[in-house]
């Protein structure tokens, strides 16, 4: 794999995340309203790098292919009120929308999965894998694979040894199984946006680095 590497986060690249995040979810599909899109994107993603101690964006020649955000317990976040107020300025725009209401209450019942999941699993961590993304175009291609080697060299360096991770079952999970990550426990519950009843699984995933 040639000319790749690490390039360092700035103010600049929240939209290039927000358009990871778009295109991870295909989310123009139930987000009709660019507007809409726009705001919601900007707002998980400055959420995001708002509890993030470490960000990677990994780049081939001229192109941002993968990300990969950590968070670490008392570790300080750089700028992470700055990108916050980002956040709940998107939010706010959101609220004017229908379905921008439907998204917060769908995000907000998501998040509280993600805490009773937490407790549910009943162990402790040094680290968790806050989010890890690949554009479409540049999945199975190796580049993720690098991304993660490069971030678990790093914390090994500073004795981190066990990370978790949530993810879903509208995301590739198996991948995670497939480069050895254990699944802890799960949980599943119905969600409404607006008048789409669906049903989600949310997994809760552990690996050591060795």
């Amino acid at each position: 794999m040639e000319n790749i590497k690490i390039i360092p986060f700035n103010i600049m690249m929240l939209s290039t995340l927000a358009d990871m995040v778009r295109d991870a979810w295909h989310l123009e599909k139930s987000i009709k309203n660019k507007f809409l899109l726009k705001m919601a994107c900007t707002a998980y993603s400055a959420h995001i790098i708002s509890k993030s101690n470490y960000i990677y964006f990994l780049k081939s020649g001229s192109n941002i292919v993968s990300f990969l955000a950590a968070r670490k317990e008392n570790k300080h976040i750089y700028l992470r009120y700055f990108y916050l107020l980002i956040c709940f300025t998107a939010v706010f725009f959101m609220l004017f929308f229908k379905y921008g209401r439907s998204l917060l209450k769908y995000q907000l019942g998501y998040n509280k999965m993600l805490e009773d999941l937490y407790k549910k699993a009943d162990k402790k961590y040094d680290a968790e894998m806050v989010l890890f993304i690949t554009y479409t175009k540049h999945q199975n291609k190796g580049y993720g694979k690098n991304l993660v080697e490069k971030f678990n060299m790093d914390m090994k360096k500073e004795n981190i040894k066990t990370i978790y991770l949530f993810t879903d079952n509208y995301c590739d999970y198996e991948m995670y199984e497939r480069a050895g990550c254990r699944r802890v426990c799960d949980m599943g519950k119905e969600f409404l946006l607006t008048d789409d009843l669906f049903y989600q699984e949310i997994y809760l995933y552990e690996y050591e680095i060795k």
